[in-house]
């Protein structure tokens, strides 16, 4: 990296810039095209891309509110082992300064992004209907 600011400073050389600005943009591409857009503020990342994720239903993408109601039970209700806590077959943790908060169950991972969006991760559709089942069963149980 200091070689490269002392590129920028003096512009000797702009073969390293043109480089790492193809590189950014090859990773923004790449990045952009493996995404799936549910709705809104909401997005889903590549392994939804299955056939079946393609067809899933609006009506079964989780709400951001609902999913942080689901994060703070957890963490409120929950045995704390090491840095999470657990509760009803549901993990939560967050990352070292609390700004990232993640979700998981079996091979689920749900991310807690910028700007009120959220990225999930699964391996198996199943394991997505049934966490998607799960969370409106604790919904429902605390209404």
């Amino acid at each position: 990296m200091p070689a490269l600011i002392s590129v920028l400073a003096n512009g000797k050389n702009k073969a390293p810039i043109i480089e790492l600005a193809a590189s950014i943009v090859r990773t923004y591409l790449t990045l952009s095209a493996k995404m799936l857009w549910l709705k809104p503020g909401i997005f889903a990342a590549h392994s939804l891309l299955s056939e079946e994720a393609m067809n899933l239903n609006k009506s079964n993408a989780l709400d951001l509110k609902d999913l942080l109601h689901i994060f703070n039970l957890v963490t409120r209700e929950g045995e704390k082992i090491q840095e999470s806590y657990h509760y009803e077959g549901i993990k939560a943790w967050h990352d070292f300064d609390g700004y990232t908060c993640f979700l998981a169950y079996k091979d689920l991972t749900l991310t807690f992004l910028f700007h009120g969006r959220y990225n999930v991760d699964f391996e198996q559709q199943a394991t997505f209907d049934r966490f998607v089942a799960k969370v409106s069963k604790l919904l429902m149980a605390e209404k």
